[in-house]
């Protein structure tokens, strides 16, 4: 168990490289408005299911975002407004 956790965990942390979504093969899907999420999906050997993987761009410093989900907002337009 211990071995498949270590490949998967290696296979995981592969996917997060930015700037290499072509290399890598992923590929757009679509964008959720009015958020801004894009979502890719790449094909891999080690899986039947296509793998997903989102990301977001936020126009606030990472302190803001990490008080969002600390404190338990829902509502994300304070995460966009522009003076933040």
């Amino acid at each position: 168990m211990e071995e498949q956790n270590k490949f998967f965990c290696e296979e995981m942390i592969a996917m997060a490289r930015e700037g290499h979504d072509g290399e890598d093969g992923w590929t757009k899907l679509s964008r959720v408005e009015p958020e801004g999420i894009d979502v890719f999906e790449r094909k891999v050997s080690w899986s039947q299911v296509p793998q997903l993987r989102s990301r977001w761009t936020a126009s606030c410093g990472v302190e803001k975002v990490g008080e969002f989900f600390v404190t338990g907002q829902t509502d994300t337009s304070a995460l966009f407004d522009s003076e933040s």
